[in-house]
Parts: structure tokens; C-alpha cells; sequence
């Protein structure tokens, strides 16, 4: 051997011996843990140990404690991990970290107080037990700082560690199962959709061109051993191609662009125009999203039905949604939209509109992804929202009426109002102010007739001659628009009616509008003196109520009446065929639109033309959350 081979061999023993003592050269060899290790090692005391810190770096462990529960047991420290000076790059090739612990079962867990049950150990990827001069040691990759400590291994710990709680995504032809501790396997146990992730880990191709999600859980087993994960979901990537990007984000403009229409249409032309766009250019985009089996009349029969249950849901929960009124506008709305999401929940388990629920299902999304969906586009098209607090209070004055009181007082008199909500008598003093526009002529008093502070108090004293509009609304708004319910009161002046169109009526379907007279000496007497209403219909003091058993234009005219005076009215009223789910629809919207104030139907328009306006950019930042992001960046 040549002098120069001689001095280099003893120089790497002696490196060797640096690196490697005595004592662990003559253990068993430790296992690779795959490590890249650099050069540093640092000794965090308690025979524990941390290697590959790059030169400046440093490391240093405070011991820490922990309660045992849920059955995970802690062998050996517990360390809090704390490191300076460490580049990025090193921290994602890991670092060694060697702790002691008693027996060949343990390994290095890392501590996340995040998780769910409390204390929660996630493995370490990569960690082993390995046994030297008579100790076990677990040793692991570590990639952050943290609290680590070997854990006494089994089936449940390790189920409880890999249930995910961020949305794996999926790629290629078959499952990625997480990695696990030599000895432990793992299978599926149950998916949502086998179709897309089969037990056996197959993985399909998702339908629609959409990333579409799965919930699955896992069994952990070794031997007789074993423990099952929780659910969680699992993200498949559509194929990526810009052609079908583009498909995929015109179905869902032309849905969001659809359905937007119809909910903040003004009138009757605008609704109309709404779903015949439905019925040709935008509904064949839909067909991406639904199965070209869909007809038009299946989504807005879709839609009437939502609107039923809403209603029926509403109605169960009076009282509430009245004292979340009083609280405030905002949290009446709310409640509102709660409402609502449970109505479509409800409805598109039924078996007549499950397809729409399987349709977003085949995307990986929900009802409640859809309400999202909704939110965004509203914040876009009304950042202020005031559109859906608009129709909230249309909504609940549509189904609130006055139940008792007079409408015409003598002066000294005094009336007490009592309001229907919903169909049924409640007391809402509790909830809402009373307010007379003309307090000096009428005004809201206790009982022994001083004035109310803030107009809260009810009856109304009649304390001089003239008229006044009386409001109900919300104690918690100053906003004149705020009001459940809007009529006159008059004193020594001639009757007259509030009322100057009527809304829509459907074949076959209970109507009923309150002409609101006022005014006049004595109680009103009302005769229809010209034209006539359709079969079913009657106006009784004042109230056109019944059920129309024929349909078609019918113009008539109201004489009203007290002791002294009388006047006229002329009115129109249209009644749809019951021939189908648009002129369902064209009824409810009617229905409302008759609730809306002037202002309040103007910013509706606007809204309306908003929801038309939406560019292609506006778009993709509404369904950024919701949809494939590579599609959309390629399609970009």
C-alpha cells in the first residue's frame, strides 16, 4: 500500500470514529431512514439527538408533558423542537432526529394541537425503532420544528393519525395510500363514489370535466389488529384540456347567469325574457352539468317547489324568524337564508328532483356549495347586499296583514292593532315600532293616552282631524323602508283607497288583496258597480279573497262609501292559466313584486342588469373556490 492510500486510510477511521462511537459501531446498524444527512449533529439531552443542521445552524429541546388519553401512550421525552439558521431547502429534505424510547414498537410521532383527539400524534414519515447498545431509539425524518416524542405504536394511533383533514387530490389510475409503519397495512373500506374511487384503489375519470370529490375511510390492520380512520374527502383531478375548461365554465355562466336572472327579475317582461333564455341559449349549457335529458320545465318546477317549502319552513318557524326581525334586518335575512338552504336540502331528496342534487354530487359539490356559489356572485352583482335585504322585507310583509283595528277615528278615539304574521295572530309589540306620519293628528300612546317614546307603544289616539300612514317595522331600523306593514288612517275626509294595482292571480290558486280604505265617517261600504271579478273571487270590507275558477283579463270598478261621501276605483286584474311551472312561477314573483316600494323595485332593475353585466374575468373569480383551478389558468 502506497504511503499517500496509508495516511488516507487512518485519516476515515479516525473520521469514522468521530462520527460513529464505539458503542454504536457495535450495535446493530441503524436502518436509512432516507435521510439526506449534512454535516452537524447536536445533542438535545435525555440521549436524544438531532443530525444534518448545516453549518451556522442551531438546535435546542425543552422537555415537555402531556396527558395520556384516548388511549395513546407516551414512551420516553417529550421534546419541543426549536431550530435557527435552517434553509428552506434543508428543511424539505428533513432532518435526523434520534430519541430514545423502550421498545422496538415505538416510533417518532410529532404533536399537532390541531387536531382532534386531544393529544393528537401524527407519524413522522420514514420513522423506525432501532436498538443500540441495549436501548431503543426511534429515529425519523423531521421537516419543522415542533414537539416530537416516540408513541407506543398500534392500529388505532395510526388510523387516527392519517384521517386526513385537508382534501387529498388524487392523481393517475390508482390510490395513494399514506404511508405506514413497516408491519401495518391498509385498504379501503367504504367510498362514496366506487365509481371514482373503488375499494380496491382504482381510481376513474370524473365526469363533467370537473374535479370531483369522494368520502372515503380506511382500515389500518396488522394481524388481528385493527382500527378504521374517520371520512374524509378525497379530490380526483379532471383531465385538463382547454377545450373542455371551456365547456365546463360556460355550463356554470350559464346556470349562475340563469338562475340569477329569474331571482332578481322586476317585472313581468323581465321574467319572461329570464326564462325563455333558460328554455334556448343558456339551458343547452346546462345539459354539460345535468344530462341532456333535462327540460326547462324540470328546473323551474324545481325552483316552484323550493319556494314552497320555503314557505312551509318560514311559516313552522314564526316566532323566530319575528323576534329575529326585531333583533335586526340583517339577522332576519339571515335566518332567511338558513331557511332556504334547508328548503332545497329538503326538496332535492325528493325523488321527482334528485337529479339536481346528483348533478352537483357528480361534481364534488353540495347544495350548500351552490348557496356559496350564490354569495359570491352577490357580492359582485349587489356588493351591498340591499337587493336580498329587499326581498326579505317584501317576503315578510307579503305575509304579514292586519288582523283587528279601525281605520276610522273620532277625535278622542283610540284603536289597538293586531297583526296576522304568517296566517296566524301574534303579538309583536315585542318586536316591532309603531309610527304614524302625522303624530299631531294621530299618535301612538300608552293607555292613559301620553304619547309612546319611539313609537313602540300601541294604540293609536285619534287627537285631531286629518289622516296618517301607519308603519310597523323592525324596532332595531331607523330605515323608513323597514316596515312588516304599511296602511292609512283617516278622520273626517273621504274615503279612499290605497291600493292601485293588483297583482296577478292563478287559475285555481288562493288570492287574496287588502284595498286598504281609509278615511270617511263611518264603516266603508264597498259594491263592485261596473265590469266583474272572475268566478271565485269576492271583495268583502274592503278584501278581494277566494280562488279563481276561471282565467283571463277581468276589469272592474269599486265603489266605496260612508255616510256622506263615496268614490271610485277602476282596477285590472289578470289571472294565469294554470297550464304549466312558468306561470307557477310568474304568480309567486307577482305575488312579490306587489310588496316592493318604488325604490325598492328600481334597485331590484339594477340588480337585474348587474347579473346580465358579469364578464368572463368576474366569472372565473366566482368560481375560482368551486371549480377546477388548472382549468380555469389554462383556459386563461
Amino acid at each position: 500500500m502506497s504511503r499517500k492510500r496509508w495516511i488516507s486510510g487512518i485519516i476515515m477511521a479516525l473520521l469514522l470514529c468521530w462520527i460513529f462511537p464505539a458503542s454504536t459501531l457495535a450495535a446493530e446498524t441503524v436502518p436509512d431512514p432516507g435521510v439526506a444527512v449534512v454535516e452537524g449533529a447536536v445533542d438535545l439531552g435525555n440521549d436524544c439527538s438531532l443530525r444534518g443542521l448545516p453549518a451556522g445552524a442551531g438546535a435546542t429541546a425543552t422537555q415537555v408533558s402531556f396527558t395520556v388519553r384516548q388511549g395513546i401512550l407516551v414512551d420516553g421525552p417529550v421534546l419541543k423542537v426549536e431550530a435557527s439558521g435552517v434553509p428552506e431547502q434543508v428543511w424539505q429534505s428533513g432532518l435526523l432526529l434520534k430519541m430514545l424510547c423502550k421498545g422496538e414498537e415505538a416510533v417518532l410521532a410529532y404533536y399537532n394541537p390541531n387536531r382532534q383527539p386531544w393529544p393528537a400524534w401524527e407519524i413522522v414519515p420514514g420513522s423506525s425503532a432501532v436498538q443500540q447498545s441495549g436501548n431503543w431509539y426511534a429515529l425519523g425524518r423531521i421537516t419543522k420544528p415542533g414537539i416530537y416524542a416516540p408513541v407506543v405504536l398500534n392500529a388505532r394511533l395510526i388510523a387516527d393519525s392519517i384521517t386526513a383533514e385537508q382534501i387529498p387530490v388524487q392523481y393517475g389510475e390508482r390510490f395513494v395510500f399514506p404511508q405506514l409503519p413497516g408491519g401495518y397495512n391498509i385498504k379501503i373500506m367504504n367510498s362514496s363514489k366506487p365509481e371514482l374511487i373503488a375499494t380496491d384503489g382504482r381510481v376513474g375519470v370524473p365526469p363533467h370535466y370537473f374535479d370531483t370529490g369522494a368520502t372515503v375511510n380506511f382500515r389500518v390492520f396488522k394481524g388481528d389488529e385493527y382500527a378504521d380512520s374517520g371520512y374524509f374527502m378525497v379530490k380526483v383531478l379532471a383531465p385538463a384540456s382547454a377545450a373542455q375548461a371551456q365547456k365546463a365554465l360556460v355550463a356554470l355562466k350559464s346556470l349562475g347567469t340563469a338562475l340569477g336572472q329569474i331571482q332578481y327579475a322586476s317585472s313581468y317582461d323581465e321574467l319572461q325574457k329570464a326564462l325563455a333564455d333558460l328554455s334556448k341559449r343558456e339551458f343547452q349549457q346546462l345539459r354539460h352539468l345535468f344530462g341532456k335529458d333535462l327540460k326547462p320545465e324540470q328546473l323551474i318546477s324545481l325552483l316552484n317547489r323550493v319556494n314552497e317549502e320555503w314557505l312551509k319552513i318560514m311559516s313552522a318557524h314564526r316566532s323566530e324568524l319575528l323576534s329575529s326581525y326585531g333583533s335586526s334586518e340583517a339577522e332576519a335575512r339571515i335566518m332567511m337564508d338558513i331557511y332556504r338552504l334547508r328548503a332545497w336540502q329538503q326538496v332535492c331528496q325528493e325523488e321527482p328532483y334528485q337529479w339536481f342534487a346528483q348533478g352537483l354530487d357528480a361534481l364534488g359539490w353540495s347544495i350548500d356549495t351552490l348557496m356559496s356559489l350564490h354569495n359570491s356572485l352577490v357580492q359582485v352583482i349587489d356588493a351591498e347586499e340591499q337587493a336580498a335585504l329587499n326581498q326579505t322585507r317584501a317576503i315578510l310583509r307579503r305575509h304579514t296583514e292586519l288582523g283587528a283595528g279601525l281605520r276610522h277615528l273620532e277625535k278622542g278615539d283610540k284603536a289597538v292593532y293586531e297583526l296576522r304574521f304568517f296566517g296566524e295572530t301574534t303579538a309583536v309589540n315585542d318586536y316591532v315600532q309603531w309610527i304614524s306620519s302625522n303624530p299631531r293628528a294621530m299618535s301612538f300612546s300608552d293607555q292613559q293616552g301620553q304619547p309612546a317614546l319611539n313609537g313602540s307603544l300601541n294604540p293609536l289616539w285619534q287627537q285631531g282631524s286629518g289622516e296618517a300612514v301607519i308603519t310597523a317595522g323592525s324596532k332595531a331600523s331607523s330605515d323608513p323602508n323597514a316596515y312588516l306593514i304599511k296602511f292609512k288612517v283617516g278622520s273626517s275626509i273621504p274615503p279612499r283607497l290605497m291600493v292601485e294595482a293588483l297583482p296577478v292571480g292563478l287559475y285555481k290558486a288562493p288570492y287574496k288583496v287588502d284595498l286598504l280604505a281609509y278615511g270617511g265617517y263611518g264603516v266603508n261600504d264597498y259594491e263592485i258597480t261596473a265590469g266583474r271579478m272572475p268566478n271565485g273571487l269576492k271583495l268583502v270590507d274592503g278584501v278581494i279573497q277566494g280562488t279563481p275558477s276561471e282565467y283571463g283579463y277581468f276589469n272592474f270598478t269599486v265603489r266605496f262609501k260612508d255616510y256622506f261621501y263615496h268614490n271610485t276605483k277602476d282596477y285590472e286584474l289578470y289571472v294565469l292559466p294554470d297550464n304549466g311551472e312558468e306561470n307557477r312561477l310568474y304568480f309567486e314573483r307577482s305575488q312579490l313584486w306587489y310588496h316592493y316600494n318604488p325604490s325598492e323595485i328600481e334597485h331590484l332593475k339594477t340588480v337585474s342588469s348587474n347579473v346580465k353585466a358579469v364578464n368572463d374575468m368576474q366569472w372565473q373569480q366566482i368560481l375560482g373556490p368551486f371549480f377546477n383551478n388548472m382549468l380555469l389558468q389554462r383556459y386563461r
